[in-house]
């Protein structure tokens, strides 16, 4: 009586911990459950009055309400994995089947032990069910958390197998489990003990789906933390998160790092005009074009209003401008709907290293202000050199450039001497016409001396050739941007300056080349000479 008493309260329990967690919930995963914990505790009950009452109330009601309460469970966790049958019509004929079999037993062909051995038969059938929809389900939980659950509700099944082993193998006469006895107080105890996991299971199954919904809806909120709303690009607050780090890589690394600064046009007048949904859709319009227009390694920024930033990874200001001077002209280049062709001026500043952001964001708004002040519909960029006039430049070759190699030493000297002459040209104010041939011819030769030390280090094996080969088809590709925009008559003084000087002299051969200095020296003997190309 004491552990059947126990079994009903723990069954009340656990119903009454289901009611409270479900409270002021809309998921009925709960409920159902705090339902299966009262039937339950409803069956054991009845039991109690097994000898007092009439068969249907004190053997058929009280088996078939257990059976309904264990059908209950299965059905609950197809309603928590959202199951599009939550209730098949196999529960019926489960349950039909087990009223016949009940029925039978107690009144057709009387048998206390074929009676429990079918109720635990359903038991455990209904245990299958509810162990596969938690093993096989897409349910939103981890793996496991599935498989503890699983192993939770599994004590079902091997206590009623047991059960029905014992009944079977009359290993115990079927009266003694309705006696005080050590059977009927194991039997008690079992039930007790695996109601207990069942119920420890379905709260962990809550748990994991509360876990779950938290972490997506952190997700969200991380998302609109740094995203845009309006254009899905990052926002001010990403920014400053990523600009701290890249600044910092810039001067740990000596690396490159230019901002763009993108600005719609007219915006105003566009949403005076079509309204301010129109202006919406512009700014969503010319983010995409914005965004497929940059590498994966750039990132981009709604910095807010009509203003985009592009913060270009590894990238000169030569580099950067190309990338500005390509983005406006995809813009202008397609009318945008419905406000038909939409422009925008381009400001761009290279970060030197040290520098503060504040006084670095600053060059780029005065960079975009210039911009705006020309006329729109442009690309400028920032530099001491736009600030002052420029006076005529020379760069020497210094004895310390000798590389040991006849052929490149004299293919340096005339990259210098093209350089020089092109540079000065350019600072001059030579007309455009005049000087894209001398650029031509420049790009050509840089091109050429390219391929030719290759093929002189590859004779030498020079061991970091493949490296030295990437850096050579970085630097043509940022001088053939360059040309790009000469030849597009966007003529730049600091651009050219900034690729001949920091660039290919200053950085590459100055730091990259010199490495190989030593090695070409050593092996000298083995090197064939080449003609020089010019000079």
């Amino acid at each position: 009586m004491a552990l059947s008493i126990s079994l009903i309260v723990v069954a009340l329990a656990l119903a009454i911990l289901s009611f409270v967690m479900a409270f002021g919930r809309r998921d009925s995963f709960l409920s159902v459950c705090m339902a299966a914990f009262v039937l339950v505790a409803a069956a054991f009950a009845l039991f109690q009055f097994q000898l007092t009452l009439n068969p249907w109330a004190g053997v058929v009601i009280p088996n078939l309400v257990l059976l309904l309460a264990h059908l209950l469970f299965p059905f609950g966790v197809r309603v928590y994995a959202r199951h599009p049958r939550a209730w098949p019509w196999r529960f019926w004929l489960y349950f039909v089947s087990a009223a016949v079999m009940l029925i039978f037993f107690e009144f057709s062909f009387e048998s206390y032990c074929a009676r429990a051995i079918g109720m635990s038969l359903f038991i455990i059938l209904c245990t299958l069910e509810y162990l596969q929809i938690v093993i096989s389900s897409a349910v939103d939980i981890l793996k496991r958390t599935r498989y503890a659950v699983a192993f939770f509700i599994s004590f079902a099944t091997i206590f009623h197998g047991a059960r029905i082993i014992i009944l079977a193998l009359g290993v115990a006469p079927a009266s003694m489990f309705m006696q005080t006895n050590l059977i009927t107080s194991i039997t008690f105890l079992g039930t007790i003990f695996y109601m207990i996991l069942w119920g420890g299971g379905i709260f962990l199954l809550d748990s994991a789906r509360l876990i779950s919904q938290m972490s997506e809806a952190n997700k969200r909120l991380e998302e609109l933390a740094l995203q845009d709303e309006l254009t899905g690009l990052l926002n001010r607050h990403s920014l400053d998160q990523s600009i701290r780090s890249e600044t910092d890589r810039q001067d740990r690394y000596l690396s490159l790092l230019t901002a763009v600064m993108v600005d719609v046009d007219h915006f105003k007048l566009v949403n005076d005009t079509f309204g301010h949904d129109a202006g919406d859709r512009v700014l969503v319009e010319i983010a995409r074009r914005v965004r497929s227009s940059i590498r994966e390694s750039d990132m981009l920024f709604r910095w807010g209003g009509e203003e985009f930033l592009i913060l270009a990874l590894n990238t000169g200001v030569s580099g950067a401008c190309a990338l500005a001077e390509k983005i406006r002209k995809i813009i202008a280049s397609t009318p945008v709907e419905p406000a038909g062709t939409v422009t925008v001026s381009c400001g761009v500043a290279e970060r030197n290293r040290g520098d503060a952001n504040d006084i670095w964001f600053d060059r780029v708004d005065k960079a975009l202000y210039r911009a705006k002040q020309k006329g729109r519909n442009r690309v400028e960029v920032w530099g001491e050199q736009s600030e002052a006039p420029f006076s005529m430049v020379q760069i020497y070759w210094n004895t310390e450039w000798n590389s040991g190699n006849i052929t490149i030493d004299r293919e340096h000297r005339e990259l210098l001497r093209r350089g020089n002459q092109l540079l000065n040209m350019s600072l001059n104010g030579t007309a455009v016409e005049e000087m894209r041939p001398l650029l031509e011819e420049l790009i050509d030769h840089i091109r050429s001396h390219f391929r030719h030390e290759e093929e002189i280090l590859g004779e030498v094996s020079y061991p970091d050739i493949k490296n030295h080969h990437t850096i050579h088809d970085a630097l043509l590709g940022e001088a053939e941007m360059l040309y790009e925009n000469y030849r597009d008559n966007i003529i730049r003084p600091s651009l050219l300056f900034h690729l001949l000087v920091d660039r290919i002299v200053m950085e590459h051969m100055l730091t990259v080349d010199v490495k190989y200095y030593s090695y070409l020296k050593s092996r000298a003997a083995s090197i064939r000479v080449r003609p020089a190309l010019g000079g």
